[in-house]
């Protein structure tokens, strides 16, 4: 019988393929070991042309510029309604009744949009910046960027694939090395790094300055709403002639807001309060966000760490108290 080929030994050649092999061979069986091939007719012959198959791409995150590049925050989002929400409230529940006891009052009311309006500008500067790393922004400012070159000052980012400033970290939301980096604030939606870490932090204290303005003049409203007897032209009658209801009555629509917004006022206040606190520690200890998580991190798994000790260490001396019990019993 005739003997057939094994798997792992060359199959016969074809006639009308043309090999361009430096040896008298021919190749092995092409499903196994072989890359997909393609044959291409040259001068009246047939060429076995070899591809590799080709890689596919890597899917990376498209690196985004600053705050208002895609895709948006949803805490980004919500804070754009939540700044005019805060402002139209403090016009209606409180500085237009105020305003009917004393116009003067319009001067500390004015105080709060003007701190407002510093708030807003120093928000938008710092989500319009650019904090990226220069080295990276000019390596993909450039059509064929050279390869970096590491030194003294510089590290080896391996998701940017390219030597930056030590300083640097690299954001998995933003997709790029941020040059001194603190932290990615969801609330701008960008990376605060040294390029804009002081107009974050001048965004900081304004917030918290008409906040705390707009919480200490709703608070005096709602204080004289209560002490008000609804006689002498006090803020119920002023608030009667606005939005019209009976003002010998300490309970209504206008009560029931007033506290409702101060709530939110205070509320508000105590979170931007310890979020500044932090940030004055932080520079009077001259550290970042960044410095701070990993230090309380280390101090966390130390901790753990001697506490795993003490458990061991509290368990060997139990075994040993028995075994010395056990021994006296014998």
């Amino acid at each position: 019988g005739e003997k057939k080929n094994n798997l792992f030994e060359p199959p016969p050649p074809p006639h009308n393929i043309h090999l361009h092999s430096a040896e008298r061979c021919y190749p092995l069986p092409t499903s196994v070991f072989l890359p997909p091939c393609r044959i291409i007719p040259v001068r009246g012959k047939k060429e076995v042309k070899r591809e590799r198959p080709k890689a596919a791409k890597k899917k990376k995150g498209q690196m985004r510029t600053n705050g208002f590049s895609a895709p948006l925050s949803p805490l980004q989002v919500v804070t754009w309604f939540l700044f005019p929400f805060f402002l139209s409230s403090f016009t209606a529940l409180t500085l237009l009744p105020l305003s009917r006891l004393s116009p003067y009052l319009f001067v500390p009311g004015g105080l709060v949009y003007a701190l407002a309006a510093v708030a807003a500008y120093h928000g938008y500067v710092t989500t319009k910046i650019d904090p990226c790393s220069p080295i990276l922004k000019e390596h993909c400012r450039q059509a064929e960027p050279p390869r970096t070159v590491g030194g003294e000052g510089k590290k080896f980012c391996w998701v940017c694939q390219l030597h930056v400033e030590s300083s640097t970290q690299h954001c998995r939301f933003c997709s790029k090395c941020v040059l001194g980096f603190d932290h990615h604030c969801v609330w701008l939606n960008t990376c605060v790094g040294t390029l804009n870490y002081k107009p974050f932090f001048r965004t900081v204290v304004t917030v918290w300055a008409f906040t705390a303005a707009m919480t200490a003049m709703q608070a005096l409203a709602v204080g004289l709403w209560f002490s008000d007897d609804g006689e002498g032209g006090g803020i119920r009658e002023g608030v009667a002639g606005l939005y019209g209801g009976d003002p010998s009555s300490a309970w209504g629509a206008y009560s029931v807001l007033s506290i409702c917004y101060l709530a939110v006022l205070a509320n508000t206040v105590a979170m931007i309060s310890q979020l500044l606190d932090f940030h004055l520690n932080l520079r009077r200890k001259g550290m970042s966000t960044y410095d701070y998580v990993i230090a309380d991190s280390k101090a966390r798994q130390e901790r753990e760490k001697r506490g795993r000790e003490e458990r061991a260490e509290r368990r060997r001396e139990e075994k040993r108290r028995r075994e010395r019990g056990q021994r006296k019993v014998l």
